[in-house]
């Protein structure tokens, strides 16, 4: 829209007639303007280089916004840059707790295993029905994956103390008894159905469950140990509050 003001032309841009930002989200886009211009064509001279990723973490850290609301912003102004000063639709991008978990998974189970010691999660004692004699103590490794996580329990063999003398586990006795848990996780549709494979940026908003994610664990084996641990195989969740 232009606007004639004592014959001077005054271009009005959709951000100002749009009633789908706030003053304050306005005055944000007009502010990334100045310093960063048009993301997509590259480098303006006198601006800066854009990246969804560094101004959403600026945003938070200057602006105290909370994460989505930093990373909404700045993912709506790098795709919808000439639409916020041209023409009018709508123009938010939404930005959901399961998209930003999925976006940065690998980064987060990455931590989890650089923090670790030799892989080892943890230190366990399991006993299973009629082994006695010896101490079954295991160590937990944690193997990530491309959208989960295995913790693998081996069992020892070979000479193991007991209390009063030392037992002798052979492969095929240890073997059977190792534990084994896989955890993947997969975006649901709007219906609660997991989806698996590539999600596009149309469908993370059309078609996604923004609020829950599931955890799939791996199918009930025929082991009776395996069936205690794995009663059931699929759980929706539900993203932490905070």
């Amino acid at each position: 829209m232009r606007i004639k003001k004592k014959h001077v032309l005054l271009e009005s841009f959709l951000i100002d007639d749009s009633t789908e930002f706030t003053p304050v989200e306005k005055k944000i886009f007009k502010m990334l303007k100045k310093h960063y211009g048009n993301p997509i064509t590259g480098v303006e001279e006198g601006k800066k280089n854009f990246s969804q990723w560094d101004v959403g973490a600026w945003l938070i850290e200057t602006l105290n916004l909370s994460y989505q609301e930093a990373f909404s912003l700045s993912k709506t102004y790098f795709w919808n840059y000439t639409k916020l000063f041209g023409e009018t639709e709508k123009l938010r991008m939404d930005v959901s707790l399961p998209y930003l978990f999925f976006e940065h998974f690998r980064a987060l189970i990455d931590k989890v295993k650089e923090s670790l010691n030799n892989d080892i999660f943890d230190n366990i004692v399991v006993d299973f029905d009629r082994d006695s004699g010896f101490e079954d103590n295991r160590d937990v490794h944690f193997w990530p994956g491309y959208k989960g996580f295995t913790l693998y329990t081996p069992m020892n063999s070979g000479r193991i103390e007991g209390a009063n003398d030392y037992v002798y586990i052979y492969s095929r006795q240890s073997d059977p008894r190792q534990i084994m848990v896989k955890a993947n996780y997969f975006p649901i549709d709007k219906e609660g159905i997991k989806v698996d494979g590539y999600v596009s940026e149309k469908d993370w908003v059309d078609n996604i469950d923004k609020e829950k994610f599931m955890v799939s664990r791996m199918k009930t084996p025929i082991n009776r140990i395996y069936r205690k641990l794995f009663a059931g195989n699929l759980e929706p969740v539900s993203p932490p509050s905070n």
